[in-house]
């Protein structure tokens, strides 16, 4: 099975497992330590799938890095239009597939009547989080893509409104290693680039989705923290310290 085939194959059981999480989300018990290995397995089938969608869009750009993406109106509404476009929305829908597995295991830990979460749990809960965020820069490559397309309002407002939905999404673009909630390892943070990029696309959502001009300024203002933390990083080295 060639790797186009297998792509289609995983995203069609992702769909499935992620269609059976929403409809079976009982916050009746917290969530054990066998339900813990079973959503264990599907982020890391969908590990698999976010890094087979990252060599599709790399080979793409390599093919044709010069291409626009550009989508067809199909009665008023948008629609993919060459196989960049597929692969970059079908990343927005591994966000998806991240968000409601945190959002299942928030919702299996939250209910006060309950015993403080174990640590198995609480490490569970912490590795949710963290494919959120490796989601939110998926995000980041997908508004590089979506910059340049002519419906690049339609396109933008859709995916970054579907980003705002994870809680506390502007904290995870922004969170530093070692920060309170921030990722375990620097490689794991978002670049400056890369938030410039969300910036970008949250400043040509916000005109059609309203709702999003307050993260807006939230990450415009975290982006003016960003930067003046690297600069001052630049100038420590510069004088030794």
């Amino acid at each position: 099975m060639d790797e186009n085939a297998t792509l289609q194959s995983y995203f069609k059981h992702h769909l499935l497992a992620m269609h059976l999480l929403a409809l079976t989300i009982p916050a009746t018990a917290p969530i054990a330590s066998a339900e813990i290995d079973s959503l264990r397995r599907v982020l890391t089938w969908t590990d698999g799938l976010h890094a087979m969608l990252a060599r599709k869009l790399s080979q793409l750009e390599l093919l044709a890095p010069d291409r626009v993406v550009v989508a067809h109106d199909w009665g008023g509404s948008w629609r993919p239009a060459e196989p960049k476009e597929h692969a970059v929305i079908l990343v927005s829908e591994i966000l998806g597939g991240f968000e409601r597995i945190n959002e299942y295991v928030h919702v299996r830990l939250a209910h006060e009547a309950w015993p403080a979460p174990t640590l198995e749990q609480s490490l569970f809960r912490v590795e949710a989080r963290e494919r959120c965020r490796a989601g939110i820069k998926g995000i980041a490559r997908s508004c590089r893509y979506w910059l340049g397309a002519p419906r690049r309002h339609a396109a933008l407002a859709d995916l970054l409104h579907d980003a705002s939905t994870i809680p506390g999404w502007v904290g995870l673009a922004l969170g530093r290693c070692g920060d309170g909630g921030g990722p375990l390892a620097q490689a794991d943070e978002l670049t400056i680039a890369e938030v410039e990029l969300i910036v970008k696309g949250l400043r040509i959502a916000s005109f059609s989705r309203a709702s999003l001009a307050v993260p807006l300024r939230e990450m415009e203002r975290g982006l003016q923290e960003l930067r003046r933390a690297a600069r001052e990083g630049v100038g420590r080295e510069e004088e030794g310290v």
